[in-house]
């Protein structure tokens, strides 16, 4: 079931079954909107979201501060939740690689097969 949830400058945000999907709309995910993000992934969680894809297919370019907002929704998540990204290109990857994140994190190559992955 496809449900429209929210839509923002930020993401657009979908429902799969039991998962969230938030799509970054920006090529840059920055300081400039990493509160946003921030907030909006704060609002799924506090509304009952535990399975969470960040789709980053759009994002070209990714800094600390959207890289920490993305660990803050982790980290907000509940006992059993789970965060995957999904589409993150070669930039951004590098990025997660620099921090050490893409070892804590489940990057996946596309959105499909996060919303699979997470609904298994």
């Amino acid at each position: 079931m496809n449900q429209q949830v929210r839509n923002t400058e930020v993401a657009n945000s979908q429902v799969f079954g039991q998962v969230y999907v938030m799509t970054v709309d920006q090529k840059r995910l920055a300081a400039d909107i990493a509160d946003a993000l921030r907030k909006q992934l704060q609002e799924h969680i506090q509304d009952g979201a535990n399975k969470i894809v960040i789709d980053l297919s759009k994002v070209d370019f990714i800094d600390s501060l959207g890289i920490g907002a993305i660990v803050a929704g982790k980290k907000s998540l509940k006992s059993g939740g789970e965060l995957v990204l999904a589409g993150a290109n070669r930039n951004v990857l590098t990025m997660f690689r620099l921090t050490r994140l893409d070892k804590e994190f489940k990057i996946l190559n596309t959105r499909d097969e996060a919303v699979q992955t997470l609904s298994n």
